[in-house]
């Protein structure tokens, strides 16, 4: 249960109806942090506007951008976006062993040269607060140095998101989901 009251429809405010319609209208639906941003709404509106930027005509594939989620989702345990990205990082062709490890903590062994580059700068980045040389060299000339910037600031768009469901703990919204949605703490 959420440490505070989520928004909900029949008892929004204009302004966080209207910036909830918007996300409705875009995304389809809304969960997680976005219920915790409209709160405030102009947060929920401006974390849309930031979160577009990693999908539209971005430089990070489905695939790299789900394995970013699922990496910053499992250091920071935060349980609702791995739950929320598991299905969609399988969708986008991350193995099911790569998932696997990512949950148990492990080393994943991949297979793809460009989903190694970016756990590593993850990692690094995560765990040591910077990244080698090699580990940016790997990056830019895999991505470009736009995809390197994509990469820094996707991880922090997706950390912040981590922080909101954590902070008020924002769980998973179903009693039984699989082995590999679940994450032990």
């Amino acid at each position: 249960m959420s440490r505070i009251e989520l928004p909900v429809p029949e008892t929004m405010n204009p302004e966080q109806r209207k910036v909830y319609d918007r996300l409705i209208a875009s995304r389809g639906k809304i969960g997680g942090p976005f219920r915790v941003a409209l709160v405030r709404p102009e947060i929920a509106e401006r974390m849309q506007q930031v979160g577009l930027l990693y999908k539209d005509g971005a430089k990070l594939t489905p695939k790299l951008r789900e394995l970013l989620i699922l990496v910053t989702a499992r250091f920071w345990n935060a349980k609702f976006e791995w739950w929320n990205h598991v299905a969609t990082g399988l969708k986008a062709g991350l193995s099911e062993e790569v998932l696997m490890a990512l949950r148990d903590k492990r080393r994943p062994p991949f297979k793809q040269a460009d989903e190694e580059a970016v756990y590593d700068f993850l990692i690094e980045l995560y765990e040591q607060h910077k990244v080698s040389q090699a580990s940016h060299d790997r990056i830019v000339s895999l991505l470009g140095t736009i995809g390197a910037v994509e990469l820094s600031t996707a991880a922090g768009y997706y950390s912040m998101a981590a922080f909101m469901l954590i902070a008020h703990d924002i769980g998973i919204p179903v009693s039984t989901i699989s082995d590999l949605e679940t994450m032990p703490d």
